[in-house]
């Protein structure tokens, strides 16, 4: 694959997704995107790292009163550009992750936003990757967990997004740490609620199948568009794609 291109949970996501909005978003230094953001980025950015200061400030904390204040204050200081509404969603996920925390007697942080880089040597695949880990920890008995807070809703194809983020985290604490971890967990924090995955041969596989592809895809000029309704009326380069029923100005191609 290309020496710049190093492999991730969310490239892997949209190659699956769209192989053309892969290479808008990834290899196209053209192609802007054309939607708003609508805040939600900023209110996941604003959650994620206001509970990072707090857990790096206060590893040991585990009082849920004193981690919502520590973590709405830190959150203050953000102040995102959202609507009222996701202000509301995001304090709930603030509220939710002290919650969860304090719930979890006898477990050390061992690292926050844990940035890896590391090679995937696996089964045919030899290609650089990165996962940046929210949370790792170590409960008593020895047993690691790494937890990643989720400030979006569950969806049909959540479960698949999740064995692909899951493996290349578990991967990521394998080459880090020397051995994988034996919980994946997904907090959703707006839904208030945990999936829990742990390392099995089908999840690899099914990780390594996704990554092959991107690799071949990559080195074979292959972007297969994949038009959907619902997916092209999020994307952002819905304009930019010929395979899109619109084009600029929400004008038909064929008009053109």
């Amino acid at each position: 694959m290309r020496n710049d291109m190093r492999l991730s949970a969310s490239k892997i996501k949209t190659y699956q997704s769209c192989g053309e909005k892969f290479r808008m978003h990834y290899l196209d230094d053209e192609a802007e995107p054309t939607k708003a953001d609508k805040g939600y980025r900023d209110l996941g950015s604003a959650v994620h790292d206001s509970i990072e200061i707090v857990l790096n400030e206060n590893p040991d904390e585990r009082n849920s009163p004193m981690l919502h204040h520590l973590l709405k204050e830190e959150y203050n200081k953000w102040d995102p550009d959202i609507s009222d509404k996701q202000d509301k969603d995001a304090r709930k996920c603030l509220q939710t992750a002290s919650r969860y925390i304090s719930q979890q007697e006898g477990v050390d942080i061992v690292s926050v936003e844990d940035w890896i880089e590391f090679v995937i040597d696996r089964e045919g695949i030899t290609e650089p990757a990165v996962a940046i880990c929210d949370v790792i920890v170590e409960r008593e008995d020895g047993t690691r967990e790494i937890w990643d807070w989720k400030t979006g809703r569950i969806r049909e194809e959540t479960e698949n997004e999740e064995i692909r983020q899951g493996v290349m985290y578990m991967l990521a604490h394998m080459a880090r740490f020397g051995e994988l971890p034996d919980k994946m967990k997904f907090i959703y924090l707006k839904e208030e609620k945990v999936h829990s995955h742990s390392p099995d041969e089908e999840s690899f596989e099914e990780f390594l199948d996704d990554a092959r592809d991107l690799v071949s895809g990559v080195n074979r000029n292959d972007f297969e568009a994949k038009p959907d309704e619902s997916k092209c009326y999020f994307c952002d380069y819905e304009f930019y794609c010929s395979a899109s029923s619109v084009g600029y100005a929400n004008v038909p191609w064929e008009l053109y």
